[in-house]
């Protein structure tokens, strides 16, 4: 039997919008302080990916510079490293060790474990009046979980490319256990009543490698997302370094020469009449002192 003709994914309560991938189902009314209580749909995203190690995301970020070094600025801007100068890119490409290793400075701790497969479930809450103007389009429903409310996010580690064991699973949830090597959570999956709802559909759907293998693989966007962040991360470090280097030019390019203020003190009269007045007022003022007593 060809597995790539199975039945495709269903999830318990929820109805297909996109064929293994966006799943929709009523939520709660979402308050509005005008119109108050609006219908709303609860979108969920389902997809896996393999987290990319730093040698990958390294490789990426060179290859992706050797080819935008020659590109128009337009072009350049829509590829993951676009925010970068120019000058800063072409000495990626060459893999100038200066540069790649101040690059590497600026890659994050990954909380995830490199070269593992993740199952990841997103969620959020829109108005039906938002829900109906994406139009059964993946990057329209994208775009409209990015925004909403109520937003969640669920990584479960698929070691092997299997779920991990329901028991243990169940035994985590019962200590209250929100992140782990197994899972992660952020948003309203933190809450416990929403990280057990979500682990229940998620076994009751895919209970098989094989239906796991159905959802779209996004570890290229992954790395691109990765690839961008960090090229982000190092284009906010050089706008730092040229702000500090702008500050301080026009600091200095504002002082005066010193030596040729020292020299005018020391060479000037007045100010030497100035600080002999000033002697001589300490001293008098020393000796009325000495007189009173």
């Amino acid at each position: 039997m060809n597995w790539r003709k199975m039945k495709d994914i269903e999830l318990p309560e929820f109805r297909t919008l996109v064929a293994n991938l966006i799943y929709g189902q009523v939520s709660e009314p979402l308050p509005h302080p005008i119109l108050g209580d609006l219908p709303s749909t609860r979108l969920l995203r389902l997809e896996r990916f393999i987290v990319p190690t730093e040698e990958e995301v390294l490789k990426y970020i060179i290859t992706t510079a050797k080819e935008t070094v020659s590109c128009t600025e337009e072009e350049r801007m829509k590829t993951p490293i676009g925010c970068l100068p120019l000058e800063v890119i072409k000495e990626i490409a060459q893999e100038d060790k200066d540069a790649l290793d101040h690059l590497q400075k600026h890659f994050p701790n990954e909380p995830l474990q490199e070269n593992k497969p993740y199952l990841t479930i997103t969620t959020g809450v829109l108005a039906d009046q938002d829900f109906k103007t994406c139009h059964n389009n993946e990057n329209t429903y994208e775009k409209a979980i990015h925004h909403s409310d109520k937003k969640g996010l669920l990584l479960i580690n698929l070691k092997g490319g299997y779920l991990p064991s329901r028991s243990n699973i169940n035994f985590l949830l019962d200590k209250g256990v929100k992140d782990c090597d197994l899972y992660r959570t952020f948003g309203e999956m933190d809450e416990s009543a929403s990280l057990a709802k979500y682990f229940c559909i998620v076994y009751s759907a895919l209970h098989s490698r094989k239906l796991i293998d159905k959802l779209i693989d996004n570890s290229s966007r992954v790395l691109k997302s990765k690839a961008s962040n960090i090229s982000v991360e190092l284009s906010k470090c050089l706008l730092g370094q040229k702000m500090g280097e702008m500050i301080r030019e026009d600091i200095i390019g504002k002082l005066p020469d010193l030596s040729n203020i020292l020299g005018m003190l020391k060479d000037n009269p007045f100010s030497q009449e100035q600080s002999h007045r000033r002697r001589m007022n300490w001293d008098n003022e020393g000796n009325e002192d000495c007189d009173r007593n």
